[in-house]
């Protein structure tokens, strides 16, 4: 399969999110991604990794995958990335679970008080070449937290005048221009008949944690609450 050429630009810090469909079950799939200039010039460089999808939810199968969480850069155990991303790579996951703090976009010099700021953040993260090379062979399903959306313990309407001017809408806007997740931010996966996982999003749809505590205080909001009972 090929997708069509997309254009990309400084607006959106040349990112773009394929959206790759008919996919089958418990397949190994290899995958390369290219760039060029311009739509007059060939391919200038290329990408290749590989992705596996799951089996049907009416088969069994084994899996193994890794969470992790807080992963400040002034922690890092290694200048090619955390030793912990070669560790898991070896482990053959099927996939990686961030579940949220991905960067600190509020608490790490610079702090993230513009959005090219915060996409600093992600650029100097994810292109450590330990991290790079395990993307490039394990897929991932972030969850979003405070601090890699804007502040510690924020939501929505919160006053955070040291991060001014970015505000809550920029810093999870840049979150979602970063990650890929689709269309939702909350969302179920099935992995076979054994497995399921629901990464809820806590951020986005939560009251102020200063309102007062009564039937109306919500951290998920109606419409996810609905759909994580529902499903």
């Amino acid at each position: 399969q090929t997708t069509k050429w997309v254009s990309v630009n400084e607006e959106t810090d040349y990112t773009h999110q394929f959206n790759l469909k008919d996919l089958q079950p418990g397949t190994q799939y290899q995958i390369a991604v290219e760039a060029r200039d311009s739509s007059e010039l060939p391919v200038s460089a290329t990408v290749s990794g590989r992705f596996g999808t799951p089996q049907p939810e009416s088969q069994w199968q084994d899996v193994t995958f890794g969470v992790v969480t807080g992963q400040s850069y002034w922690d890092l155990d290694h200048r090619d990335g955390y030793h912990i991303y070669p560790a898991m790579k070896n482990q053959g996951l099927d996939f990686l679970v961030p579940t949220g703090d991905t960067v600190y976009l509020d608490s790490e010099a610079p702090r993230a008080r513009t959005i090219p700021l915060a996409r600093y953040h992600w650029q100097r993260m994810y292109s450590l070449p330990r991290h790079v090379q395990f993307h490039r062979e394990v897929p991932g399903y972030w969850e979003v937290d405070d601090h890699d959306s804007w502040v510690n313990d924020g939501w929505p309407t919160k006053s955070a005048a040291w991060m001014n001017p970015l505000s809550f809408e920029e810093g999870f806007g840049v979150y979602r221009e970063q990650v890929p997740m689709g269309d939702s931010t909350f969302r179920t996966i099935r992995w076979g008949k054994g497995l399921q996982i629901w990464l809820v999003e806590g951020r986005l749809f939560r009251s102020a944690n200063t309102m007062p505590d009564g039937p109306g205080k919500t951290i998920w909001g109606t419409e996810q609450l609905d759909w994580l009972t529902r499903t």
